[in-house]
């Protein structure tokens, strides 16, 4: 049973350390703060280690925020994910919150805002991970009928699941016979429009 004041496993990704030195100014016996520069640095570190909270940057070496947060809630949905925007980002902060972030933050942030922000999205994690335990599968994947248990699979329900959640549009292309309206049937059950009809065009009749 995990330890109910156990520290906070907080990841901090991007160039700027100016986050974890203020996090570092919070009560020690409350967080583990690990920081790294890039998306792949990232990835490695969590196939490895218990992380609770991941504090992103937009700006990567290897890459963007927006691009790294969707990987994250793929093949990480538990993990929160805060991300740290520019002043002025208000398009970037609409697309993290719709992509799954649990919250967006812009520097400067109080210290004590900080900390109520992490320790909300500690709870969210601890909220998924339980419910996954009580379902006894995977949080939050949709009724779909995807044959198989690869990880290729297994990272397609994933984002399914993701996207669902979403409003925004999706396009999704593949040869013929590879399963693209399974996959669009998939959102559609995942989504909020799941009790509306499913409709299916075919382009090429409307040219």
């Amino acid at each position: 049973m995990e330890k109910k004041n156990r520290m906070i496993q907080i990841l901090i990704t991007g160039n700027d350390f100016t986050t974890a030195e203020l996090i570092r100014t919070l009560p020690q016996d409350k967080y583990h703060v690990t920081t790294v520069q890039t998306a792949s640095h990232t990835m490695a570190l969590l196939r490895g280690n218990k992380v609770d909270v991941v504090i992103l940057g937009m700006k990567l070496p290897d890459g963007n925020g927006i691009d790294l947060l969707v990987k994250l809630k793929v093949m990480y949905p538990p993990v929160e994910v805060i991300m740290f925007i520019g002043q002025h980002s208000v398009k970037a902060a609409i697309k993290s919150m719709k992509l799954g972030a649990y919250d967006c933050l812009t520097k400067p942030v109080e210290c004590s805002k900080l900390s109520r922000v992490i320790h909300k999205a500690y709870e969210s994690k601890r909220l998924k991970e339980k419910r996954t335990q009580s379902a006894g599968g995977t949080p939050e994947s949709p009724s779909h009928e995807f044959i198989g248990e690869s990880k290729q699979i297994q990272e397609v329900r994933k984002l399914v699941s993701l996207v669902g959640r979403s409003n925004v549009a999706v396009l999704i292309l593949g040869e013929t016979g590879t399963g693209k309206e399974l996959v669009a049937r998939a959102i559609h059950e995942a989504s909020s429009r799941s009790k509306g009809p499913f409709v299916i065009v075919n382009a090429s009749s409307l040219l």
